[in-house]
């Protein structure tokens, strides 16, 4: 089977050029923010041209959208990679704290918002993308994602990552940690109890 062709598109090109794009574009978002994001901006980057790229992410909301896609996916990884343990909720909130606070992440999410308040598409994909990592993160913590503490804590995390923006200063995990612990989202769930049988008079006599 011949592979796809298009116009302006080289019938062969690089392989993981469309890997390659998603990290420039990664780049471009944490060094220069949101409005400078733009697919000549990444195809410059990369030195290729645009038609190589919006082959890929024909849309600005395309490639944003592969952005916060990547972010999931990478946390994903990095939480499922944590071991069975008493301390794995610990650990695990500590994963995502550091997801969260990493140095031009919140900048990133910034952007992402700023420019879903203009785009009534994009807006409807990122409020779907947070509620998947609400989800993961619940999930991962023996919890509902309709858990109320859950999106508390990440909401307090995301606090931080902004103040520490605001005021160029790193926060330790300690804030973080002290945030699960109050939440009780740091400490392992134990397992749900089996449901007990129902009772029933099948089978008894009348007899004395």
């Amino acid at each position: 089977m011949k592979p796809k062709t298009c116009q302006n598109r080289p019938v062969s090109e690089p392989s993981g050029l469309r890997q390659r794009i998603v990290d420039a574009a990664i780049e471009v978002l944490r060094e220069h923010g949101a409005k400078r994001l733009t697919q000549p901006e990444v195809a410059k980057l990369l030195g290729i041209r645009q038609s190589h790229l919006t082959y890929y992410f024909p849309r600005r909301a395309d490639l944003l959208m592969a952005l916060a896609d990547r972010f999931l996916e990478h946390m994903a990884q990095d939480l499922g990679q944590i071991a069975e343990g008493k301390q794995r909720a610990e650990a695990v909130w500590l994963a995502v704290n550091r997801s969260i606070t990493a140095p031009g992440a919140m900048r990133s999410f910034l952007g992402l918002l700023i420019e879903a308040e203009r785009d009534p598409t994009l807006r409807e994909l990122l409020a779907a993308h947070t509620e998947q990592f609400v989800g993961l993160v619940a999930r991962e913590l023996g919890r509902s994602p309709a858990d109320a503490d859950v999106r508390l804590g990440l909401a307090a995390l995301r606090g931080i990552a902004l103040d520490g923006l605001l005021h160029r200063r790193l926060h330790s995990a300690r804030a973080a940690l002290a945030i699960g612990k109050r939440l009780g989202l740091t400490q392992r769930q134990p397992k749900a109890a089996p449901p007990k049988p129902a009772r029933t008079t099948a089978g008894r006599g009348r007899s004395r």
